[in-house]
């Protein structure tokens, strides 16, 4: 059985260090983003770290996987027809669908391991589903919680500032929520009662029903 790393979750200036060092190992690649060349077609293009990409269906095309050095590439979304591609490129699909109860946790050690692995060896992953919104969103932030040591909240503000519109559907953030618990024995993200969508969604996400609830006054309840 694998043993997950455990660290401490109040070292705030060490996860400030590793969101940093993340960071700064993109930069090349948003040098070359940034280049007049490699603008065309690559407005939905999220560089999650230099070895990590995601992005939605529509730009998943064998020339674009050439540019960018890709050699590794993961569907998470099963509804969508195989790619032909190079053989050169290791290819991974993932058997879920974007509902609330689908078990996507049981893909989160597996996925996270490959993306590493690839990283190790010099490599390059694209991730992607239909819209690169819930389900390789979900994806990116567990392999960013496992392997890059963030906690959920960091993991999830990172990506969503690099991509604003993702959004991991609330099965799948309670599924996240529980596996930053396994890792780092403490949860940074809560699942919290919205009357404004009468449902529990994470509190990352209660921002953007803040202003409705001023109208409704009825206050929200926290479930764990």
């Amino acid at each position: 059985m694998e043993v997950v790393q455990r660290i401490n979750t109040n070292d705030s200036s060490g996860h400030r260090g590793q969101i940093q060092d993340i960071f700064n190992e993109s930069l090349s690649l948003l040098t070359f983003e940034s280049s007049p060349a490699q603008k065309q077609n690559t407005n939905d293009l999220t560089i999650v770290t230099d070895h990590l990409i995601l992005t939605s269906a529509a730009s998943v095309r064998q020339d674009a996987l050439d540019k960018w050095g890709v050699t590794c590439l993961i569907c998470a979304a099963p509804e969508l027809p195989d790619l032909p591609l190079n053989r050169t490129v290791a290819y991974h699909k993932v058997n879920i669908s974007d509902q609330c109860d689908s078990n996507i946790d049981a893909y989160f050690d597996y996925i996270s391991d490959v993306i590493d692995e690839v990283s190790r060896y010099g490599g390059r992953t694209w991730i992607f589903c239909v819209a690169g919104v819930s389900r390789s969103a979900t994806l990116c932030i567990a392999y960013l919680m496992k392997k890059r040591h963030l906690t959920l909240a960091q993991a999830y503000d990172y990506v969503k500032g690099r991509r604003p519109k993702i959004r991991p559907n609330c099965g799948f953030f309670r599924q996240l929520i529980s596996y930053e618990n396994t890792i780092f024995l403490n949860n940074t993200v809560h699942m919290v009662f919205n009357d404004s969508v009468k449902m529990y969604i994470p509190d990352v996400y209660d921002k953007d029903y803040r202003l409705l609830e001023r109208f409704s006054g009825r206050p929200r309840r926290q479930l764990f």
